[in-house]
């Protein structure tokens, strides 16, 4: 009679057995992995995008410009305080008064000195002085103006662009500065007498 080892058959057919179900596992999982995955949730980029936004800082550069301005100039001596029509007087005890405004574009500065009711025969002269002074200035640009009253005004205007820079500011206020010392003494201007005769009229402070 043969003898038969019942463990080595069951060892026999447990082994296609136990075969195929570890392919029918790897073919789930590889079905699973190709499968389209689920659409994840949107980012908080949407909730950033519905924050308002907040006001720029362009709107406060003037005023920013401004208050910087006023400091370096009372830095240098100048007692500064409001004048009317948004303009800032600066006031200085040996140097030219003059007012300043800020805008987006940076900072205006005008200055305007009397120099007399009636020029006579020497405002031609006048002219070409304050042309040899735009000739020589770096930044302000002269003009001979005259009032409702018939006053004459010596006008100086200068601009510095662009925000508040403290190196830039002060590198054209010793500009400003020197300009304006072009036009602080009054050259001797010949006038005519009333005899026709031509004399040298003596060196005037321009107040």
């Amino acid at each position: 009679m043969i003898s038969v080892d019942y463990r080595l058959v069951g060892r026999a057919f447990m082994k296609p057995w136990r075969s195929g179900i570890r392919f029918a596992l790897q073919v789930l999982e590889w079905l699973l992995r190709a499968s389209p995955q689920p659409a994840s949730a949107p980012q908080e980029a949407a909730k950033i995008s519905a924050l308002p936004v907040e006001p720029t800082a362009a709107a406060t550069v003037p005023e920013d410009t401004l208050s910087q301005a006023v400091a370096h100039l009372e830095y240098l001596g100048y007692e500064v305080g409001p004048d009317t029509r948004g303009w800032t007087y600066a006031r200085h005890p040996y140097r030219y008064n003059f007012h300043l405004q800020a805008f987006t574009g940076g900072i205006r500065l005008h200055c305007v000195t009397g120099i007399g009711a009636s020029l006579g025969n020497s405002r031609e002269a006048w002219v070409d002085f304050l042309n040899a002074a735009n000739d020589r200035g770096h930044v302000v640009r002269f003009s001979l103006v005259v009032d409702k009253d018939g006053v004459f005004h010596v006008r100086m205007r200068g601009l510095i662009t662009g925000p508040y820079n403290r190196s830039v500011f002060a590198m054209v206020m010793d500009m400003w500065h020197d300009d304006l010392d072009l036009v602080r003494l009054k050259p001797e201007f010949p006038v005519e007498s009333s005899a026709d005769e031509r004399e040298d009229a003596a060196a005037v402070t321009v107040n």
